[in-house]
């Protein structure tokens, strides 16, 4: 139930589980259905409270979304990103491939020695493939058949049923010297993504832009920004504030649904501006990403005028 809060996959995730207990109970006698049908209602129930924010998030994205169409690259990003940069490089580093390969490795090994000597443990190990297979799957097929719906980080939600199975096969490499030996190549190899990640403000630097706000800024000024990236830290700390978000892909400006009240966004910059000419507007601009990079294209042409 907890894990069905954090995010839709996650809650995907959930109804895989309960669908093959299902299959599994249904063929094995039937004589533990009712507890699992009661397990299922119960969070079925508790789930309550949040179903009209899923419904209501369902419907918007059915109208429109910035996810961008689903590609083989971007399939191949879904297993690399626990093991890539934030955000990922064009250039994927070779030693985030090699952690990549020898975490698929010991999966397969996990499996293999599940199948065919059943360890203790085994059937857990087997769920968590399953269910990781099947949540990846099903996002694959509703980007394809519906909308794009699937980016990389949203599988680390389940990143735990993808790393169980390996966590088990290194447990079944049998000699010390050889497990603690992948563990210290796996952290090596691992290294590289922990130094950058302490050497990049990749949510920004956002203590230091409220500390300039406090001196520079006025209570009616309003925010337009490029990115989510910049939107949502700023919208949640400055939300006495009007936000806009630029979103070319949508027909009209509107309240957005998956924010706040404060927040508006749409392909009219010029109308929000001239909406609230009297406030003074900042544009918020970013580097890790092209659509970051448009907040400095616009002052460059003149699309955005900075005086």
């Amino acid at each position: 139930m907890a894990a069905a809060y954090t995010h839709h996959y996650a809650l995907l995730a959930v109804v895989w589980i309960y669908a093959i207990l299902f299959v599994r109970l249904f063929f094995d006698g039937k004589t533990k259905l009712k507890s699992l049908f009661l397990t299922a209602a119960v969070v079925a129930v508790c789930y309550l409270p949040w179903a009209y924010g899923l419904l209501r998030r369902t419907v918007s994205v059915a109208r429109g979304f910035w996810i961008p169409e689903l590609t083989w690259d971007a399939m191949k990003h879904v297993l690399m990103y626990p093991f890539d940069y934030r955000f990922g490089r064009p250039e994927i580093p070779l030693t985030s491939r090699l952690a990549l390969y020898l975490t698929l490795i010991l999966i397969l090994y996990a499996l293999v020695m599940a199948v065919v000597k059943r360890p203790p443990g085994y059937r857990l190990v087997l769920l968590a493939a399953c269910v990781f297979v099947l949540t990846l799957l099903s996002g694959i097929a509703a980007s394809h058949i519906i909308r794009p719906v699937l980016i990389p980080r949203y599988m680390y939600v389940v990143l735990g049923l993808f790393l169980l199975p390996a966590a088990y096969g290194l447990s079944l490499l049998g000699s010390r010297w050889v497990t603690l030996s992948t563990c210290v190549l796996l952290f090596a190899l691992s290294f590289p993504q922990i130094v950058q990640i302490h050497q990049q403000e990749y949510n920004g630097p956002v203590r230091k832009v409220l500390a300039y706000l406090q001196g520079n800024g006025n209570s009616d000024d309003v925010f337009l920004h490029v990115s989510m990236h910049t939107l949502g830290p700023m919208a949640y700390h400055l939300r006495t504030h009007l936000h806009f978000l630029y979103r070319p892909d949508f027909r009209v400006n509107g309240n957005d649904p998956l924010f706040s009240y404060n927040v508006t966004s749409g392909p009219d910059v010029s109308a929000f501006l001239e909406e609230h000419s009297d406030s003074d507007a900042w544009l918020v601009g970013c580097t890790h990403s092209e659509d970051c990079r448009r907040a400095d294209h616009w002052l460059e042409s003149g699309a955005v005028d900075s005086s």
